[in-house]
């Protein structure tokens, strides 16, 4: 089902407005209430009619109840104030604001004709990147805007973007600006919100978020993270019904990757574990460069050097991944400390041997190494990059004080990849770089060998390698 077939006129919603909200036919500023369309999580939403522009469109008014709290009041005006300054294609339009008699603002936006992202995904379950990359990029666009006038959301989720229908065409809509915070304003100070304060929702918020530290707008990259993979794998990539679990698998948990999960390349794996990287400074510092990235790794980049140096290239791949036993949340700092010793051996050893590294994560690194594919020098090539995973794979094990619970799994295989060589060889798609296809279900330690690498090397025993091997099974493209 295309997310076309879900845009449909706006209907009277199955909940029904609050006892006292305004009933048909009621004048608010200007405007006459045609019909109740639904509640939101501070205000109703009634259908009117613009009486200047003639075209249907939007009220939005506080809730009765909450117009006795002075911060949902302040909240709700601040939402009508960061709209106003933003202004994106991608972010609905305010027309006009005001107050009704009983002292309850309201404002008036464009009627928005579609579903919102949350339904489309309890629909469908998970989109492909292709689709995913098409809904993201406005929504990047729209947060790079509100970034650039000083704005960070606080709250991206599924639910708070839309579709629509703009001239006959579906558009995307970044809603919500309730929790958003002005960086140059010290309205938060004010008592809207206080230091040390979370605000947002916990199945999105960024740890410094949760620990009620200083934000910027790279707690929404988190968040876009977060979004990212939910929309490839149709779950959030951290949840618990129990909220100190939630906090802690968003503060201490490696995030998982989409490709674990669903068909999604490794280029944008490595997208995504960037966003969800603990430490602000180790994410995208913008919306910007995360959606050329995004772009890149679809394999839709537009303008951006390098595109045109891709090549296909048969390609020796190891992955190596590190995982707990027991319960992977209680990572302590003993374990911790030796899961980054472990992956420093990895990425230096790697680097000596010639490989380039395309994916490392706090658990995992994929590295490569192009193959000359000419049949005489198949078996010595692989033979050597059998030989190069299985000495790096008693290197690893063998390591000076590691940690019982930490278990290594190293997986070689080799197949088909596409290469960009400008400014360092790097993998930014084929075969290879699904290494969900290859690589053994997480958690499972040992050296593993695809079929495609014994076959080169098949003529030479095995049994002079260090380590004992377990076969690969190669899973086929979807």
């Amino acid at each position: 089902m295309n997310l076309d077939d879900t845009i449909v006129s706006p209907v009277a919603s199955a909940h029904a407005p609050d006892s006292g909200e305004l009933p048909p036919g009621t004048l608010a500023g200007g405007y006459e209430i045609e019909r109740f369309i639904g509640n939101g999580g501070c205000g109703s939403v009634y259908l009117t009619t613009h009486p200047t522009l003639g075209r249907q469109v939007a009220l939005k008014v506080l809730h009765r109840s909450l117009v006795s709290s002075t911060k949902m009041v302040a909240r709700f005006l601040r939402e009508i104030a960061l709209m106003k300054i933003v202004r994106h294609p991608a972010i609905a339009d305010v027309y006009d604001c005001g107050t009704l008699d009983d002292g309850r603002p309201y404002f008036v936006m464009e009627l928005l004709t579609g579903p919102a992202l949350d339904e489309v995904l309890r629909k469908r379950g998970r989109l492909p990147p292709e689709e995913t990359l098409d809904i993201l990029e406005p929504v990047c666009l729209a947060l790079q805007a509100a970034h650039e006038a000083g704005i960070i959301h606080r709250d991206l989720k599924p639910s708070n973007i839309a579709f629509t229908l703009h001239n006959g065409e579906r558009a995307i809509k970044l809603l919500d600006f309730g929790v958003a915070k002005l960086l140059e304003s010290d309205d938060d100070g004010a008592g809207i919100t206080t230091i040390g304060t979370q605000v947002g929702t916990p199945t999105v918020m960024a740890p410094e978020q949760i620990m009620g530290c200083v934000i910027d707008a790279r707690s929404d990259i988190y968040a876009l993270g977060v979004l990212l993979y939910t929309m490839l794998v149709g779950r959030f990539p951290f949840y618990s019904t129990d909220p100190i679990e939630l906090a802690a698998q968003h503060l201490e948990a490696p995030p998982p990757r989409p490709s674990a999960s669903a068909p999604v390349p490794l280029a944008v794996d490595a997208v995504v574990l960037r966003c969800l990287e603990k430490s602000p400074e180790r994410r995208f510092d913008s919306a910007k460069s995360l959606l050329a990235a995004l772009r890149e790794a679809v394999g839709k980049a537009q303008g951006i050097p390098g595109e045109g140096d891709r090549v296909p290239v048969t390609t020796g791949g190891i992955f190596v991944e590190l995982s707990l036993t027991g319960d992977e949340d209680e990572l302590d700092d003993a374990a911790a400390d030796d899961m980054e010793r472990a992956l420093d051996i990895v990425e230096h050893y790697l680097r000596t041997e010639g490989f380039c590294i395309s994916l490392m994560t706090g658990c995992a690194i994929f590295a490569a190494r192009p193959l000359s594919g000419k049949p005489a020098t198949m078996r010595h090539e692989r033979r050597a990059l059998l030989e190069t995973a299985a000495s790096l794979y008693r290197l690893v094990k063998d390591r000076w004080g590691s940690d019982s619970r930490v278990r290594v799994a190293i997986s070689v295989h080799a197949d088909e990849a596409l290469l960009r060589s400008s400014p360092s060889v790097e993998v930014v798609g084929g075969a290879l770089a699904r290494v969900s296809r290859w690589a053994p279900p997480a958690g499972s330690p040992g050296l593993f060998v695809s079929p495609q690498v014994l076959h080169g090397s098949a003529r030479t025993p095995l049994a002079t390698l260090p380590v004992p091997l377990t076969r690969l099974s190669v899973r086929p493209p979807p």
